[in-house]
């Protein structure tokens, strides 16, 4: 009913131009909410493999701290055994 009244006092343009613009406001608040859904994603995934990272990077140090352990046991006792 409010549709034909405005197209019987403002004419069809304006209706199709309220329509447009309703129809352009839903798609631009749908392609926001998936855009918002796909940083989260994006977000959590880098979260995820920087976890991921720190542990491979923590491992690797601790791998060469060990090395450098032993390789000082080994001076050390070669220079004790004198």
């Amino acid at each position: 009913m409010e549709t034909l009244t405005l197209v019987r006092d403002f004419g069809i343009p304006i209706v199709l131009l309220i329509a447009a613009v309703g129809a352009l406001w839903k798609a631009w608040r749908i392609e926001r909410k998936t855009r918002e859904g796909e940083l989260k994603q994006r977000r959590s995934d880098l979260e995820k493999r920087e976890e991921e990272l720190h542990i491979l990077y923590r491992k690797l140090a601790l791998r060469e701290l060990r090395h450098l352990i032993d390789e000082r046991q080994a001076i050390a006792e070669d220079g004790s055994d004198g």
